[in-house]
């Protein structure tokens, strides 16, 4: 339930934010580039002053034009637009805590994949 929270509060974000299509799936259709929510993955996080699950989701960007400038260009839009996050949702709160890696590849001649991944500090409420 936690991780389909967040799923949706970075669809919601993500779909205001980029001019491309988000989905939490391989499109079908021959889209030139769009976003997709991939994996994520939670572990129990404990301090003096914070009891909850440090989140870790990977967003990817795939696109089938030749520019990696682009790409690039997307990555930092997803970056401006998650580390805004700071919101609750069915019984538990996520806020934003570091960009903690970005990647682009070319995959090949006409494909180009990014990867930024986003870890969030989550409370239940």
């Amino acid at each position: 339930m936690m991780l389909d929270s967040l799923q949706k509060i970075e669809y919601e974000l993500l779909s205001k934010s980029l001019d491309i299509g988000v989905y939490d799936y391989i499109p079908n259709d021959e889209l030139s580039i769009y976003c997709n929510i991939g994996d994520a993955s939670a572990n129990k996080f404990s301090t003096k002053t914070f009891d909850g699950y440090e989140v870790t989701s990977s967003i990817y960007v795939y696109s089938y034009e030749r520019s990696m400038i682009a790409v690039k260009e997307k990555l930092n839009m997803i970056a401006k637009s998650l580390s805004e996050v700071e919101k609750s949702d069915n019984g538990f709160y996520f806020e934003f805590f570091e960009v903690s890696s970005m990647s682009v590849l070319r995959i090949d001649l006409d494909l180009v994949q990014a990867k930024i991944d986003i870890k969030y500090r989550v409370e239940e409420e």
